[in-house]
């Protein structure tokens, strides 16, 4: 590998301790930075940390802006980013599920439900699978509101503990995946440092 400065995109939030963590085990220890720091550098200036929205990392990763990222597998299978993924982390483990009130009588899927979602694309999957023709809502701030206000008969939403939705009285219905933080790494970056990505993730 020549010189070059290896950019790594980690997420805000939840995922961002474990992720340092992990890189930090690897020797790529972080310097200090504050959370209004976007870009900082490890303590050998080889690795530049870049701070994300856990939905942009995979879009950083896949325009090469990025080297090396870590996400929620439910990013990717709701994004397709064009990138190789590369390792299942095991950290950040949460599900995505089918949601509704818990005073509905009604648990059955029928065409022309009305479900309002983040993850418009995996939520469309999941329904077509099961030939159900469904009113899609897309959301972007709290989805358990749709529930709650009738706005929608049900939701898709992300799960990590449940107690969201047992303060905001929802019920699961039905389970469409699990998810957890994922290695992913710009196609580019992969082919001409493979050497490197072997050893250091010891595939």
């Amino acid at each position: 590998m020549n010189d070059k400065v290896v950019t790594i995109g980690v997420a805000k939030g939840y995922l961002l301790k474990e992720s340092l963590a992990f890189f930090n085990k690897l020797g790529i220890e972080p310097s200090e930075f504050s959370d209004r720091q976007l870009i900082f550098f490890d303590k050998t200036k080889k690795y530049r940390f870049m701070l994300l929205r856990p939905t942009d990392v995979p879009v950083y990763v896949e325009h090469g802006v990025v080297d090396i990222g870590i996400t929620g597998m439910d990013i990717i299978k709701e994004n397709k980013p064009d990138v190789i993924v590369l390792k299942d982390l095991g950290f950040g483990q949460c599900r995505l599920v089918v949601c509704n009130s818990e005073l509905s009588k009604n648990d059955e899927f029928f065409s022309g439900l009305k479900v309002a979602t983040k993850f418009v694309e995996c939520t469309k999957e999941y329904f077509n699978n099961l030939g159900i023709k469904v009113d899609l809502i897309k959301l972007y701030g709290s989805v358990e509101l749709a529930a709650i206000t009738g706005l929608s008969d049900f939701i898709v939403d992300l799960v990590a503990s449940g107690q969201t939705l047992k303060e905001n009285k929802l019920k699961e219905v039905a389970p469409i995946f699990s998810s957890t933080a994922h290695l992913v790494v710009n196609k580019v970056f992969y082919s001409m440092n493979f050497p490197l990505i072997k050893e250091l993730w010891k595939l």
